[in-house]
């Protein structure tokens, strides 16, 4: 697969998938995942991110993957559904790792390990320059269901900054993660 995202993906952003495919195998490592599993699901979670609008409506809508409002004013966030769903055209037809690509943008309620891997190392991979994303790869190095929480808290502070639209699935994780034991702070 490395080979085929070299092939789709322009050279910033294949380096960028390296990047979270070996910080996810770290992670997994560290975590007791599987970390095969979540090296693959790094090296493919762009895998659809080239596309352009007007190609991943299509892609989608051939597909069958629903098209909320949210992604019809934002439709680079279809490139996580629509990278799962072509993960079976490789032969890739694990449902853990076409979740964990499906969910690394926005996120859900009941997100897997897996799923929360790849969204933690797509936001801290080595070439992210963000501010505030040493501290959060330091927290991650001590905690990291405190660091995917402020992620999350980081994402939706940063659509509201920009006056976006936040995504549900990105505030249901988080109510989720607090749920679960996070704390809000």
């Amino acid at each position: 697969m490395e080979e085929v995202i070299k092939d789709l993906l322009t050279k910033k952003r294949y380096d960028h998938s390296m990047g979270v495919a070996v910080m996810a195998k770290e992670l997994a490592q560290r975590l007791g995942a599987d970390p095969e599993k979540a090296y693959l699901a790094g090296v493919v979670h762009d895998i659809a991110k080239e596309l352009n609008p007007s190609e991943l409506y299509d892609y989608c809508e051939r597909n069958g993957i629903e098209i909320g409002l949210i992604e019809k004013h934002n439709p680079q966030l279809l490139h996580a559904p629509a990278g799962a769903r072509m993960l079976r055209s490789y032969g890739i037809c694990d449902n853990d790792i076409e979740n964990a690509v499906r969910y690394h943008t926005v996120g859900r309620e009941g997100m897997s390990l897996l799923e929360r891997i790849i969204y933690l190392a797509d936001m801290l991979e080595p070439s992210r320059s963000f501010d505030g994303v040493e501290q959060l790869r330091e927290l991650c190095s001590r905690d990291f269901e405190a660091a995917f929480l402020m992620a999350l808290k980081r994402s939706i502070e940063w659509n509201l900054e920009k006056g976006c639209l936040i995504h549900e699935g990105t505030l249901r994780a988080w109510n989720d993660r607090l749920l679960a034991g996070g704390e809000s702070k």
